[in-house]
């Protein structure tokens, strides 16, 4: 048991360059509430869970006296951890974020990003991190309303910026009419590409539906791409795949995974199963089709967002997946505290090898 968490997904699982580290919000104020635990490639604790060791709440005494951390997304980019989270009081909310190496022993000051909408209670939806192998690290949030630009009405921001700010990339902001309740669906780097993904509701008063966009930009190539997947599907997330990004819905009932690679390249696996198996002592996720066509990913580097490729029997709705180099690491909570649980080979088997209950 690593300790108690604020609410059923307010916590992240990171592949770092030791193993791993969990961030998570415990039940409190807001300077008191933001929890690291380090983790070699085993499982095994380095250290015990600490506090962050930054003003969580920035600056401003009032706000951070009143306020709390409603949730929270992590990356890692070539050795270097960031971290931004969203902290609320009764009147406002506002984006935070920070950043230092991978072994989270050393966190820059608290940089107050953005204000943000308020929410009531902590769930996933208006804030995603994603790290690339050059040390770039990025965070997408849900910034308040605006007036849109050609045409009518207010629209939800999307601003998507470099962390620390100012770094590589200037801020980019894109306007949606109708988000979704989960606006942002998720992010990561794969092969150079970064990917995220959003979610609008489209088609007018008439025929209105969820539609989740994905943005792909190679920025070496100057290549950019929005790709639209999973009409009318409620969007549950994305994965790293062997074959490019699977973004996941919940379509009619029915799983899908729509896999969008650089360059416009697409597969749509529909009602779908996942299988977690072992070759040559390594893990394999396959994501099996309906009509038999499967799409298997072996683990053969430190990666994260791999919750939604493995059974739901390994990992629950909520939770959080990352290989470690050897291990797959599971974090999920339990009677109101986080857990981790390690799954490992045993032949050609994937099983559990060790749990922080």
């Amino acid at each position: 048991m690593l300790g108690p968490v604020a609410a059923p997904d307010a916590f992240e699982l990171v592949a770092t360059s030791e193993g791993a580290t969990a961030v998570w919000i415990a039940p409190g104020a807001c300077e008191t509430s933001l929890h690291v635990q380090r983790f070699d490639g085993d499982g095994n604790k380095i250290g015990e869970s600490t506090r962050s060791g930054i003003e969580a709440c920035g600056s401003d005494v009032a706000f951070a006296a009143r306020a709390h951390i409603v949730e929270i997304s992590a990356a890692v980019g070539a050795g270097r951890l960031g971290l931004a989270w969203i902290a609320q009081d009764a009147n406002s909310a506002a984006v935070f974020g920070s950043y230092g190496s991978d072994d989270a022993t050393t966190l820059a000051p608290a940089a107050r990003l953005s204000a943000a909408p308020l929410v009531h209670g902590a769930t996933r939806g208006r804030l995603q991190m994603s790290g690339a192998s050059t040390g770039q690290v990025r965070v997408a949030y849900r910034a308040p309303e605006a007036a849109c630009v050609g045409e009518a009405g207010r629209c939800a921001q999307l601003v998507t910026q470099s962390l620390p700010s100012g770094a590589l990339r200037v801020a980019d902001t894109r306007e949606i009419a109708t988000p979704c309740p989960r606006m942002l669906v998720g992010a990561t780097v794969l092969a150079g590409t970064w990917y995220d993904g959003f979610c609008a509701v489209s088609g007018g008063a008439s025929k209105s539906e969820p539609l989740t966009q994905v943005y792909a930009i190679r920025p070496e190539i100057s290549y950019a791409e929005a790709v639209p997947v999973l009409a009318g599907c409620e969007p549950l997330g994305v994965s790293p795949t062997s074959k490019g990004v699977a973004v996941w819905g919940l379509c009619g009932g029915t799983l899908r995974a729509h896999v969008v690679a650089a360059m416009g390249h697409e597969l749509v696996l529909d009602a779908v199963t996942r299988e977690a198996k072992c070759q040559q002592d390594r893990p394999v996720l396959s994501i099996v089709a309906g009509d038999g066509t499967r799409l298997d990913s072996p683990q053969d580097e430190p990666r994260d967002r791999l919750e939604l490729l493995l059974p739901p029997e390994l990992a629950g709705p909520a939770a959080r997946a990352a290989f470690a180099g050897r291990n797959i690491f599971v974090t999920e909570v339990k009677q109101g505290s986080l857990v981790l649980r390690v799954l490992g080979c045993r032949g050609d088997s994937l099983v559990e090898s060790l749990a922080l209950l």
